[in-house]
C-alpha cells in the first residue's frame, strides 16, 4: 500500500487581539499541489493581489481575489479553518486545527504530512512536531516559513484574514463566505 502524501500550509491571525479572537487557516494539498500553486498564482495576478500580505491589500482587490478563488471547484476540500474566542493558547490551537484538517482530508491510515507554518521559529519546530505526533498526526516534516515566500502560505494568510473580516461583519466577506461554504471550498474544522 502506498503512503498518502499530504502538504499543509498554515497561517493565523488574531494574536493582536490578545486572545479575544484567534483564527487558523490550513491549506491541504496532495498530488495536486503544483496545479493548486499555479491556480493561486494566476488568481493573484488576475485579481491584482500579487504577493502582498492580506492586511496590506486594498478591499476591492481582496474581494476580486476571493471571488475568483471561491468560484473554482478545484479548491473543494482544500481550505480549512478554525475560529477561537477568549483564549491565548495559540500554539495548541494551531496544532489542533492542523490535526482536524488532516483528519478530514486523509483517505487512508497510511499517510505522511509535510507541514509548513508561517512564522514558526526553529526553536518551536520540535515542540510543534511532538504535539502533532502526540495527538496522532503522522508528520514527515514540520517547517517554519515566511508568508511572502510561498504562494500557498500567502493563500493561508489571505483565508485567515478573510475569515477575520467575515467575523467582523464586513459585507463583502459575508456574501463571499456564503458562496465558499455552498461550493464546499471553505470548511470549518
Amino acid at each position: 500500500m502506498t503512503v498518502q502524501k499530504l502538504y499543509c500550509y498554515v497561517d493565523e491571525t488574531g494574536q493582536d487581539t490578545k486572545g479575544e479572537s484567534f483564527i487558523v487557516s490550513v491549506i491541504v494539498t496532495q498530488e495536486d499541489r503544483e496545479q493548486l500553486v499555479q491556480l493561486v498564482e494566476t488568481v493573484e495576478q488576475e485579481s491584482g493581489k500579487k504577493a502582498t500580505k492580506w492586511h496590506k491589500t486594498a478591499k476591492e482587490i481582496k474581494q476580486r481575489f476571493v471571488e475568483q478563488l471561491f468560484q473554482n471547484q478545484s479548491l473543494q476540500r482544500k481550505i480549512y479553518y478554525s475560529s477561537y474566542r477568549n483564549t491565548s493558547t495559540y500554539q495548541e490551537l494551531t496544532v489542533l486545527t492542523i490535526a482536524a484538517a488532516i483528519h478530514v482530508t486523509k483517505r487512508q491510515a497510511n499517510y505522511k504530512a509535510s507541514i509548513f507554518i508561517d512564522g514558526l521559529q526553529k526553536s518551536e519546530i520540535m515542540v510543534v512536531s511532538a504535539k502533532l505526533r502526540k495527538i496522532g498526526v503522522n508528520t514527515e516534516k514540520v517547517r517554519g516559513v515566511r508568508d511572502e515566500s510561498h504562494v500557498l502560505i500567502r493563500l493561508a494568510d489571505g483565508i485567515a484574514g478573510f475569515i477575520r473580516e467575515y467575523e467582523e461583519g464586513r459585507e463583502y466577506a459575508i456574501v463571499l463566505y456564503t458562496l465558499a461554504i455552498k461550493n464546499g471550498i471553505l470548511i470549518e474544522v
